[in-house]
């Protein structure tokens, strides 16, 4: 029969003139806690021996005294069968806690039946049925700590952990794949998911780093060393910052948008717009522009030439000096110049006449002819 403490049907009588040995167990005093945890004359006992069979836990009175057995060993002698007790007092009686060396940093697996905060209810494999009102509630603590913190999914498997011997605070540490065998992305080892059963997913490969939104549309930010830094969205991106954003690169930045690129201050009436068009609008605007051709590349190298050869030296020759044509005296032309002299001369007479109002002077008579008194003198 099995029982928990001491029975208390049964007692018994034993003589006092009885053999007996007496003891104190100091070595238990002390592992169960010294002074703490009561008086050392609590773990006095008496040994003695009898053909009488008693069970452990029974009380028996000796020496005016109620003991109780704490244990016995049995040993043949000829035909009968001799019992050692130990009678210990009410206190003393007591057994060292065994514990379970086995299941120390042990972990069992089971189903999630149900999730409230941080905390999980599980039905273990090692149990045939659980119910889930009369299931225990254990934390989940997973060994990533708060990184990639995703409690478990209801119906998916996790490990219960028991971190000492005791037995005392299990936790959840996290969940058990069980589809590693049909899930193509489990199939490289190289390359690791963390995903929602929402559809968000951080894809770490080797070389890139992708996150991507559970949204139907492209939504997604890519950290690739071959192409570079790729942010997606179906939608309006913002990019907000108390102090400034700086985009700065050695080659260019592009900006591609269908409709519309707009870029405006914050408070005031300035910005510009790139829709077909480029507009401005500032309270001052400085018009500075210029203007590029571009032509198809050619090679402007310089290559190696051939030395000219030197043209011939042409021998001089002396010229002759033109003969001047002889020309013959033509009287024709000097009738014309008297005549050209006699019109000057006559022209110059009807000037002088003009000039002195019709005065005359005669030079047979040295008189006027304009019947004046005074005379002229000869010119």
């Amino acid at each position: 029969m099995f029982y928990f403490g001491r029975p208390s049907k049964t007692s018994y009588k034993l003589e006092d003139t009885s053999d007996y040995k007496a003891c104190k167990d100091l070595k238990q005093y002390h592992e169960s806690g010294g002074s703490e945890a009561g008086h050392d004359t609590d773990y006095f006992y008496y040994e003695i021996e009898t053909r009488e069979k008693y069970e452990i836990g029974t009380n028996i009175s000796f020496k005016n005294k109620d003991f109780y057995v704490n244990q016995y060993k049995a040993r043949a002698l000829s035909d009968e069968v001799i019992y050692k007790y130990r009678l210990c007092r009410k206190n003393g009686v007591w057994q060292t806690k065994v514990i379970n060396s086995l299941i120390g940093g042990a972990s069992i697996e089971g189903k999630v039946l149900e999730v409230k905060g941080e905390k999980i209810k599980l039905h273990l494999n090692i149990d045939k049925s659980q119910n889930k009102d009369k299931a225990s509630w254990f934390p989940y603590a997973p060994p990533t700590g708060n990184v990639m913190y995703s409690m478990p999914i209801v119906g998916t498997s996790a490990s219960l952990y028991f971190p000492s011997e005791t037995s005392e605070e299990p936790i959840v540490t996290g969940c058990v794949r069980k589809n590693g065998s049909s899930c193509a992305k489990t199939a490289d080892t190289t390359k690791r998911y963390f995903g929602t059963e929402h559809g968000s997913e951080i894809e770490m490969v080797p070389g890139a780093l992708n996150i991507k939104g559970g949204s139907k549309e492209p939504l997604s930010i890519s950290f690739d060393d071959a192409v570079g830094v790729t942010i997606k969205s179906h939608k309006k991106l913002s990019l907000n910052s108390a102090g400034g954003i700086i985009m700065k690169t050695p080659q260019s930045v592009k900006l591609k948008a269908q409709s519309q690129i707009l870029v405006a201050k914050t408070g005031t009436k300035s910005g510009f717009s790139m829709e077909t068009d480029l507009h401005f609008l500032s309270n001052n605007v400085i018009k500075n522009g210029s203007d590029r051709e571009a032509f198809a590349a050619f090679d402007d190298e310089p290559t190696v030439g051939k030395k000219p050869e030197p043209k011939p030296v042409k021998k001089a020759v002396v010229a002759k000096p033109p003969e001047k044509e002889k020309k013959g005296f033509r009287w024709g032309k000097l009738f014309k110049a008297a005549a050209a002299v006699a019109v000057v001369a006559v022209v110059a007479v009807v000037a002088l006449v003009s000039c002195i109002g019709g005065y005359i002077r005669c030079r047979s008579c040295n008189w006027s002819c304009a019947n004046r008194s005074r005379s002229w003198s000869s010119m």
